[in-house]
């Protein structure tokens, strides 16, 4: 799961650049390298998000097959019967409260436990809805609306925006990942904060939030239990 700051409506390109840079750096080396699907459903909030974030789905596009439909479409359906008729799901948006047609929080999971691969992109206005889903994988979205903020990071990168996070990959986690640790390549975060439960035994933290960092409405006391993007792998090897 990431939560990051999607272009708001009628919006300019500086908001579609940054969040264009957190899901290249970001998405594109924790999750891609992850997924192994190759017919792909891409729900959308609003079909604009599939130029904004053109980059990203271009190179998801290169080895799969990518079918891009509106979240609220009548005719949106995860399986025919009993046979699924993707390999994975993406969710891109913030303002979804209900899915069309036949998918909802419990197609979906069923949809995870049947061995398929989801991934969950927001930001601070998500809705109950897509909260929900990820409460179900064991990962909890801050409550609220506010941005994990670091006046550290402001400086790192000389924007003096102090919710545009430098975070980097500890070596567990880049290990996970098959990348290297570069602190001197920070990857760039703006969005919502996370906590995975520590009871969660398959939520895994793919990227933390700087100990300098803070979140208002943070669910945890301790600054460096915030998570900035993370990913469930189900016993069955699907993963959220």
């Amino acid at each position: 799961f990431v939560c990051l700051r999607m272009p708001q409506r009628g919006g300019g390109t500086e908001m579609g650049r940054t969040a264009l840079t957190i899901l290249s750096l970001g998405l594109l080396a924790c999750a891609v390298p992850q997924l192994q699907a190759q017919k792909v459903l891409v729900l959308l909030e609003e079909m604009r998000l599939r130029e904004s974030h053109s980059r990203f789905f271009q190179h998801l596009a290169a080895s799969r097959t990518l079918d891009f439909k509106l979240a609220s479409d009548p005719s949106v359906a995860l399986s025919d019967f009993e046979l699924h008729l993707y390999d994975a799901l993406l969710i891109f948006g913030s303002g979804i409260s209900d899915f069309g047609g036949e998918v909802d929080v419990a197609s979906i999971l069923e949809f995870i436990d049947s061995g398929h691969d989801v991934m969950l992109a927001t930001d601070v206005r998500a809705t109950s809805t897509l909260r929900e889903l990820a409460t179900e994988c064991g990962v909890d979205f801050d409550e609220g609306e506010s941005f994990v903020t670091d006046q550290s990071s402001g400086k790192a990168t000389n924007t003096g925006d102090e919710s545009l996070i430098a975070a980097s990959l500890n070596p567990r986690q880049a290990k996970m990942l098959g990348v290297s640790a570069k602190e001197d390549m920070p990857i760039l975060f703006r969005g919502l904060g996370q906590v995975v439960g520590a009871e969660s035994e398959l939520a895994v933290r793919f990227l933390d939030a700087p100990r300098s960092a803070y979140s208002p409405d943070s669910q945890v006391e301790a600054r460096s239990d915030i998570c900035l993007v993370s990913a469930v792998q189900a016993r069955n090897n699907a993963r959220a």
